[in-house]
């Protein structure tokens, strides 16, 4: 049969798809994308439309708004003026009254009062002369109307002139001036869009006043060409500005000429969904292309059928079943010559070649079959070994081209192009890698060195890995070009291990501020680098007040949460280059380089104003964050880091004791700093004898005045100086409390008490003693749960310990106190309540709360035999006690006569000296023994 017989072009199957699916194609392609663009551009231009008109209404808006609230707060300060009929200037005076909060609360900055000539009076703020010409005031006093304008000197304020009646009955005019940065600011925050005033100056391009966002929208600004705007005012400008493209619309406002808004619109989610459609766009030529190959497909459907009975023979020539071959293709053979004809030719002409060779391929595979088992085995084992290992393993030529990689280097190299690669091109990829191997690469690759070792950078997907290579060259005996064997290590959560590790060492976790390492490190800089170039710098300290408050109230989940939020807000008030860091609990720190007092403290006033603005509530209620701000400025208060921060710290102290909430510049204070230093080594002796465990229990009998034997003792604390001297607790129980150590205190009394108590029972004395708490511990839910789950253990009897706590604590939370007091009796102990008869409405209170003992406070019991108004107001307290059905114990019982009358009124028991010291140990005592009355 004769295949190469010529045939004609255009009967070629490939000829007929071609221009089939061309013109189908081209039909379909030209209707979407004519529709496409179209529905675009008009959707565009409609939305730009729109958004110029919301623009501008919400402009109107704002400065109407703007406008009625400098009348409204002008109308204001005359009706408060009516009721000052003694004034001579009532309406300077209730402005001089009020200015700071006209400044605070609506961020006014200029107030000018003029007379019925239209002289000017007085004038407030930072603008006492007016800005603009006197014309603006004539036709107020004209028309006895409000007006309103805009002017721009330094800075563009709106005003509104508004006529008032003064003293004389004469119309004067008051005009409040406030800056329109909070129209802009306002607008920005209604409209996401950022906007620009422009002032418009005759012969000179317009100047830029004020901006949104000038970091970003300045730089563009002043790259425009502004004095062509007012030209087109109706029109957008549209500016491609680093990944986002802007509108710049120019809104002239009705109320003056002078100036005028230019909005800045970002329309980059509006050319993205731009580019959506024209996404869906390319979707509907992908459904014509579908469309054009399915008319193909039945266009030539009886072709594909030869083609489909064609191929299906093709499979037997690999089978080697030639006959079958001949069988069913020799007869059916069609006389047309196109492509399908030319291929059954060609597959009868390569089935009678195959047959041919098929005998002399059995005889060399029968010679190969067993060399091909042994070599099969051995490559097994190694593919195996290569495929599991999680290494990167390849081969490479002399020239660098892979040749070979495992199956983990493949998975791994996944969407990169492996064939014909080449190393460097792969895994070099940055130009100082290329610079510092490609050296070490050609030298191995000569035979130079026989190893290598180095790191590369792979970017995969959203990550860059670290991989570490060990390149080894493997020299072939037989002659051949030698291989490099190249084995990578991915290392990439090591890397990105020791990262975070660093990361941590200079940051706080939870704020993501420097930490005090950083900090401090970053200070000492700061420091050498002002002490080298001539500079001041200023270092504020601050911790937040009442903070032990929202952790003891609502929790440290939700301390911890205002903390991040705090740090966030400190973020957007300072400068890129200041030091922020968190140093620990609620402080924080700011170095502010280049900085004089003035500018410190204008720092520390937007720190602080910035925290005040903190949206917050605890429980339910508002909660205002507030700060005590001390300032430490170089070298005026230090020229060492120790210096500095030692001063600052004082200063913080100095606004705390001034009240809180303050801002306070360091000053020497030396009883101050005295005072500071006795609390901070009470501090450290308290928490060292903490550690050391240095405090120590002393015991008090208590008289059972009717039987006459101790009844129980009371525990009292001590605590052993560091020269081994016993120290009262008078002289470190206040400075625990004011330092907030008061608790560890308690936690400490209460195990050391229930050890005692435990050791006691088990060696078969049941006595019953007393422990004080503080008025802190009322609301520790902490301590509250540690005493429940200590006297739950073995070997503990609640009935036998007696829990204390002073009168004036109760007396102030009370209703702490009585959900304490009832905690503590549910799970069977008894309470007493301390000092009573010193609080306020003593007897109102030991009516609601279930106290079992009363002691009276040993002020009324001291000199009781000799003060007949202590033995009546001991008489009372202790028949009122009765009467409620509490037991009352008598405090400084220092002699027998004292102990007498106590007996004959009725008190059950009696400590003092006279019934015993205190001491270390707990032993029997003669009641009716003399003691000093040196003391408690």
């Amino acid at each position: 049969m004769d295949t190469h017989r010529p045939h004609s072009p255009f009967t070629s199957l490939k000829w007929r798809i071609a221009l089939t699916t061309a013109a189908v194609l081209f039909l379909i392609h030209g209707m979407f994308s004519g529709f496409a663009v179209y529905s675009l551009q008009q959707q565009f231009r409609l939305q730009r439309q729109e958004a110029q008109r919301q623009h501008r209404l919400i402009l109107d808006h704002l400065t109407e708004q703007s406008y009625r609230l400098l009348q409204q707060i002008a109308e204001t300060i005359a009706l408060v003026a009516e009721n000052r009929p003694a004034s001579a200037d009532p309406i300077a005076d209730t402005v001089d009254n009020y200015w700071t909060t006209y400044q605070l609360t609506w961020a006014i900055e200029a107030v000018h009062y003029f007379d019925s000539e239209g002289r000017l009076l007085r004038g407030w703020g930072t603008k006492r002369e007016p800005p603009y010409p006197p014309e603006e005031i004539e036709p107020v006093l004209a028309s006895e109307r409000p007006r309103f304008f805009f002017h721009c000197a330094r800075t563009c304020l709106q005003y509104a002139a508004v006529p008032i009646i003064g003293p004389d009955e004469t119309t004067r005019v008051l005009v409040i001036g406030r800056s329109l940065a909070n129209l802009i600011l306002d607008f920005h925050r209604l409209t996401r869009s950022h906007v620009a005033i422009l002032e418009q100056r005759s012969g000179a391009p317009p100047r830029i006043v004020a901006v949104t966002r000038p970091d970003r929208n300045m730089p563009l600004l002043q790259r425009l060409p502004l004095d062509t705007l007012p030209e087109t005012p109706k029109e957008e400008t549209l500016v491609d500005l680093e990944n986002a493209t802007l509108a710049l619309h120019l809104v002239q406002p009705d109320t003056g000429r002078q100036l005028a808004f230019l909005i800045l619109d970002d329309i980059s989610d509006t050319l993205s969904a731009q580019q959506r459609s024209l996404t869906n766009y390319l979707l509907g030529t992908v459904v014509s292309l579908l469309a054009g190959i399915g008319i193909v497909i039945l266009l030539l459907r009886r072709p594909l059928v030869r083609l489909e009975k064609a191929t299906a023979t093709l499979p037997l020539l690999a089978e080697g079943r030639h006959e079958e071959i001949q069988q069913q293709l020799a007869p059916h053979t069609s006389s047309r010559r196109d492509e399908i004809a030319v291929l059954e030719a060609n597959i009868l002409q390569a089935s009678a070649r195959l047959a041919s060779l098929q005998q002399q391929v059995d005889e060399r595979t029968r010679s190969l079959v067993q060399q091909t088992r042994t070599l099969q085995q051995e490559r097994n084992f190694v593919q195996g070994l290569l495929d599991t290992a999680p290494l990167i393993i390849l081969t490479q030529d002399q020239n660098g081209s892979i040749i070979t990689v495992n199956r983990f280097g493949r998975q791994f190299l996944a969407g990169h192009r492996l064939q014909a690669a080449s190393f460097d091109q792969l895994f070099l990829r940055q130009e100082c890698e290329r610079l510092q191997y490609l050296p070490l690469l050609a030298q191995l690759r000569k035979g130079e060195i026989a190893r290598a070792h180095f790191d590369t950078q792979l970017p995969r997907q959203e990550q860059t890995h670290h991989i570490t290579w060990f390149h080894t060259r493997l020299e072939d005996s037989a002659g051949e070009t030698p291989l490099i064997l190249s084995i990578g290590l991915d290392i990439t959560e090591r890397k990105n291990a020791e990262r975070r590790l660093s990361w941590l060492a200079d940051h706080d976790p939870l704020t993501h501020l420097n930490n005090r390492r950083a900090f401090q490190s970053k200070l000492a800089a700061v420091l050498d680098r002002a002490t080298l170039e001539r500079k001041s710098f200023a270092l504020l300290y601050f911790d937040l007040d009442q903070f032990k408050y929202v952790n003891d109230t609502c929790g440290h989940k939700t301390g911890d949460a205002l903390l991040q939020i705090i740090a966030n807000k400190l973020r957007e008030v300072t400068r890129s280059e200041d030091i922020l860091a968190r140093l620990g609990g609620n402080e924080f720190a700011l170095v502010v380089y280049d900085s004089s007092r003035d500018t410190a403290v204008h720092i520390a006033e937007k720190v602080f104003s910035a925290l005040q603005a903190v949206d917050c509530q605890i429980n339910g209620q508002p909660f205002k964050v507030t700060v005590s701000i001390g300032i430490a400025l170089f070298p005026e208060h230090g020229r060492t880091l120790q210096d500095l921060l030692a001063n600052a710290d004082l200063a913080m102290y100095q606004a705390k004791e001034a009240g809180r909430s303050r801002i306070h510049v360091y000053t020497p204070d030396t009883e101050f700093h005295k005072r500071i230093q006795q609390q901070l080594y009470w501090k450290d002796q308290i928490e060292q004898a903490l550690e050391e465990d240095r405090f120590v229990l002393y015991f008090q009998p208590i008289l059972d005045i009717r039987r006459g034997t101790v009844s129980h003792y009371e525990t009292l604390l001590r605590m052993l100086g560091p020269d081994g001297q016993m120290l009262a607790p008078g002289l470190f129980i206040p400075m625990a409390e004011q330092l907030g150590l008061i608790q560890r205190l308690d936690r400490m009394v209460l195990d050391k008490a229930l050890d005692v108590h435990q050791r006691l029972l088990a060696e078969g004395n049941p006595l019953t003693l007393s422990v004080n708490l503080s008025g802190h511990s009322m609301a520790d839910e902490s301590l509250q749960s540690h005493l429940q789950e200590r006297l739950s253990a073995n070997g503990v009897d609640a009935s036998r310990l007696i829990f204390e706590i002073t009168e004036t604590a109760a007396v102030s939370n009370f209703a702490s106190a009585q959900r304490l007091i009832k905690k503590i009796k549910d799970l069977g102990c008894h309470f007493a309540l301390d000092d009573f008869g010193v609080g306020f409405s003593s007897f109102y209170y030991l009516m609601h709360l279930p106290v079992d003992y009363v002691k009276i406070d040993g002020s009324f019991v001291k000199n009781l035999e000799n003060s007949p108004e202590d033995q009546a107001l001991v008489s009372a307290l202790a028949d009122i006690a009765k009467r409620l059905g509490k037991r009352t114990v008598a405090e400084f019982v220092e002699n027998e006569a004292i102990l007498e009358y106590l007996r004959e009124i009725g008190v059950d028991y009696a400590q003092g000296y006279h019934i015993g010291r205190p001491g270390p140990t707990i032993a029997p005592v003669e009641a009716a023994l003399p003691q000093s009355s040196a003391g408690r």
